[in-house]
């Protein structure tokens, strides 16, 4: 017969030991779960950003055609007005 091996803590692993290193893991775990709380936060502000981004994007494409079209009627009003002038002036 094989003697009875039972598993038991050596005397010198004190409940100051296991309570600390209890501690250490819930801080640990704790940490962690701070981390991806943050880490969440942190997507979600950059999907909005993201989203913001796009819309002046095309918010800003919209202003420079508007632009480009305001640019091409001063430049006719200006070659009509230079017509009226010479017109006006014969």
């Amino acid at each position: 017969m094989k003697p009875k091996h039972d598993w038991h803590l050596d005397l010198r692993i004190t409940l100051g030991l296991i309570l600390s290193t209890a501690m250490n893991i819930a801080g640990g775990v704790w940490w962690a779960a701070k981390v991806q709380n943050v880490n969440d936060q942190q997507d979600t502000a950059i999907a909005r950003l993201e989203t913001r981004q796009d819309r002046a994007d095309a918010s800003s494409v919209s202003q420079i055609e508007r632009l480009a079209r305001i640019e091409a009627n001063q430049a006719n009003q200006t070659q009509l007005l230079q017509e009226i002038r010479q017109k006006a002036f014969r």
